[in-house]
């Protein structure tokens, strides 16, 4: 058992079987899943809201967020963005691509290979939540 929140854990069960050469295979594949089928029963047994769980697990994420080692791949992104000068009139909206919830826009200077895109939207979260939620999607 590996505890991921609260009332969130993840549930491993190994099983050993030793196969002597006697039992016929037909009994031996039963046996493997029915030893195996009780992880099914407590996944069942305990199953609550999606919702619910997915933001237990956040809510520990966003404690953990304070403890977070940044990586120097993390480190270079940051010095990167942090020399482009994101003037708001450069942004060229992206409208086909939009929509009334999501606006998307894009910078390109010419003659170079780099492009930076953006996506705006409001969301009904802290930011906090929204980090966790990101970092679990693109996990």
């Amino acid at each position: 058992m590996k505890t991921i929140a609260p009332y969130v854990c993840e549930a491993i069960l190994v099983n050993r079987l030793e196969d002597t050469g006697n039992v016929p295979k037909k009994i031996l594949n039963t046996y493997v899943g029915r030893s195996l089928r009780v992880i099914y029963d407590v996944k069942n047994y305990f199953e609550r809201s999606g919702l619910v769980v997915d933001k237990e697990v956040r809510d520990v994420f966003v404690n953990n967020i304070p403890k977070a080692v940044v990586s120097s791949q993390a480190r270079d992104i940051v010095e990167e963005l942090s020399k482009v000068n994101f003037v708001e009139a450069m942004w060229e909206p992206l409208s086909k691509n939009s929509n009334a919830f999501v606006k998307l826009s894009k910078i390109h200077v010419e003659g170079e290979s780099n492009m930076w895109i953006k996506a705006e939207t409001t969301v009904d979260a802290s930011a906090e939540e929204v980090v966790a939620w990101l970092w679990d999607y693109c996990r």
